[in-house]
């Protein structure tokens, strides 16, 4: 594996040879074995960026199932957000000066005096 084919793959894949593809595993690890000290900097970066990517976000396993399934389904049955997605604001909008209306009449009911 060449210095290039090694840093592109780093920039794909990260810093963890287990993302990799299997075929160049084992060409990977000997490569890290000779690393010239300016790759083993970009390598140590690339390190830490991973590691601050990977504490950011993990997705859960209902999530990463749900991208799976959601893969499967056929075109025609995945919905049109495009076209759903303007009614789906407008839902979210009455919704919202719905529930601003009742907090209003609530707090109306709460400071008028009682009779």
């Amino acid at each position: 594996m060449t210095s290039e084919e090694f840093h592109r793959m780093l920039a794909v894949y990260g810093t963890n040879i287990e993302r990799w593809p299997e075929e160049t595993r084992h060409d990977a690890l000997l490569r890290l074995g000779s690393l010239t000290a300016r790759e083993k900097s970009n390598y140590h970066r690339t390190k830490l960026l991973d590691a601050l990517l990977d504490s950011v976000y993990q997705p859960s396993v209902g999530e990463m199932m749900e991208e799976k399934v959601m893969a499967t389904i056929p075109h025609p049955l995945q919905p049109d957000l495009k076209r759903r997605g303007r009614w789906i604001d407008v839902t979210l909008l009455f919704i919202a000066l719905a529930s601003v209306a009742v907090s209003l009449f609530v707090i109306y009911l709460l400071e008028s005096p009682s009779s």
